[in-house]
C-alpha cells in the first residue's frame, strides 16, 4: 500500500494517537496526485520531508532516496513521494516547531551550487513527467509551480 500523510509536526501526546484515526478521516485521504493539486491550490504544499510521515514499505517499495550531491534534495523527494502514494492525508496541525537558522546553506546568497540544485532538480522534474502519465491538471500544478 503505498501511502503518505503530510502533517505539520509537534512533539506527539499519548492523547494525540488516541486520536489519530479521527484525524484521518477518510474523506480526506486521496490519491497523492490530487492530493498534490489541492494542496497547490489552497497555497499549503511545502517541499520539505520534515513534514512527511512515510510508511518504511512504501519508500522501500518506491525506491525513494535523494539525489546525491545536490542542494534542494528535498524538492524531488517530496514531490516523488506524493505523487507516488496512492492514499495520501494532509493534517493541518502542527506537531513540530521548526528553527530557522539564518546562516544555513539554504538561507545564503545564490551561488552555483544552489543554481546546480535548481537545474538538476527542474530537469529530473521534467524526467518524471516524461515517464510517467498524469491528468493535466497535475501536470498543470508540477508545471506552474514555482517552488515544487
Amino acid at each position: 500500500m503505498n501511502s503518505k500523510i503530510i502533517i505539520k509536526f509537534k512533539l506527539l501526546k499519548k492523547k494525540d494517537l488516541s486520536n489519530f484515526d479521527n484525524i484521518l478521516n477518510p474523506k480526506n485521504i486521496m490519491m497523492g496526485k490530487y492530493l498534490y493539486v489541492r494542496l497547490r491550490k489552497l497555497k499549503k504544499y511545502s517541499p520539505v520531508v520534515w513534514r512527511s510521515f512515510l510508511r518504511k514499505q512504501f519508500y522501500i517499495n518506491g525506491k525513494l532516496s535523494f539525489h546525491p550531491g545536490i542542494l534542494h534534495e528535498d524538492v524531488l523527494f517530496t514531490l516523488n513521494d506524493i505523487l507516488l502514494a496512492n492514499r495520501a492525508a494532509y493534517i493541518n496541525k502542527k506537531y513540530h516547531y521548526y528553527r530557522i537558522n539564518n546562516e544555513s546553506i539554504m538561507r545564503t546568497k545564490i551561488n552555483v551550487k544552489n543554481l546546480y540544485g535548481c537545474f538538476i532538480t527542474y530537469c529530473e522534474i521534467l524526467e518524471i513527467l516524461n515517464k510517467r502519465k498524469y491528468e493535466k491538471s497535475v501536470k498543470k500544478a508540477i508545471i506552474l509551480s514555482k517552488k515544487f
